[in-house]
């Protein structure tokens, strides 16, 4: 069922990159790609700025950061790509016929760009346990009980594992 799923998302993605042609789809990739790095890099400095200014806790000012600057970065070149697209509309209605090259490199950037998405949502549904039906891997680390000391490498316990037998008498007996 998943890689239906994500046949469809290629497919959908290659559409559209069919409709809007090389220019519009290489302009959406690109926002996709610069906001998420843009995201990724300047969400901790623009958060901590937040946090001071604002005087916001650290865990909600750089998530919030993050999220401002992709939606910036992104909205900024997806501005771009709408009057790319603006243009291409009016040129189609005067009865432009865009080349085959346009429509099928297009079509190749929407599948790309759509393979990205679905390599990505496979990526975070991994990474949190979704796609597998089991708990994320930092959820086991919060809810686990603590090692026992024979296992923890800073107790400096040199013993080793007690036995599943205990040996009879015990030791204090004697």
């Amino acid at each position: 069922m998943i890689d239906l799923v994500a046949f469809v998302a290629v497919a959908a993605f290659a559409g559209f990159g069919w409709a809007r042609g090389v220019k519009g789809m290489a302009l959406w990739g690109v926002s996709l790609v610069a906001g998420s790095v843009a995201g990724a890099l300047l969400a901790r400095p623009a958060g901590t700025w937040m946090s001071a200014a604002a005087g916001m806790p650290l865990l909600v000012s750089i998530p919030l950061a993050g999220a401002v600057i992709v939606g910036v970065v992104t909205g900024s070149l997806r501005a771009t790509a709408r009057r790319v697209g603006r243009e291409r509309s009016l040129r189609l209605q005067e009865g432009w016929e865009p080349p085959s090259w346009d429509r099928w490199g297009g079509s190749a950037l929407g599948a790309v760009c759509g393979l990205g998405v679905v390599l990505f949502a496979g990526w975070v549904g991994d990474a949190t346990g979704s796609l597998h039906g089991r708990q994320a891997e930092l959820g086991r680390r919060w809810w686990a009980a603590p090692p026992p000391a024979w296992e923890s490498p800073s107790s400096g316990c040199s013993r080793a594992r007690p036995s599943a037998t205990p040996s009879w008498p015990p030791p204090w007996h004697s």
